[in-house]
């Protein structure tokens, strides 16, 4: 995620989940993820959320990677894969 505010606010990050945490084979990885809750993104920085795919089935799935923090337009980005 880049902050690409022109007025130099940091944006804060208060959470980043999946809307379907496990169930869709979609993970965030913590240990390389760097936009956590309470860590601000300054204006012209950005941070960089990890995300695996381990599919529990075969055939397509699909998740929400949701960003939450006082944007204008919080982040909800769609995420598929297709497990073999």
């Amino acid at each position: 995620m880049s902050n690409l505010k022109k007025n130099k606010t940091a944006v804060s990050i208060t959470g980043v989940s999946l809307q379907s945490p496990g169930s869709s084979g979609f993970n965030i990885n913590g240990l390389k993820t760097s936009c956590v809750a309470g860590h601000p993104v300054e204006a012209g920085k950005s941070c960089r959320v990890a995300i695996y795919f381990a599919p529990k089935a075969s055939g397509a799935a699909s998740d929400k990677l949701l960003i939450m923090g006082n944007m204008s337009n919080p982040g909800a980005i769609p995420l598929s894969g297709t497990g073999r």
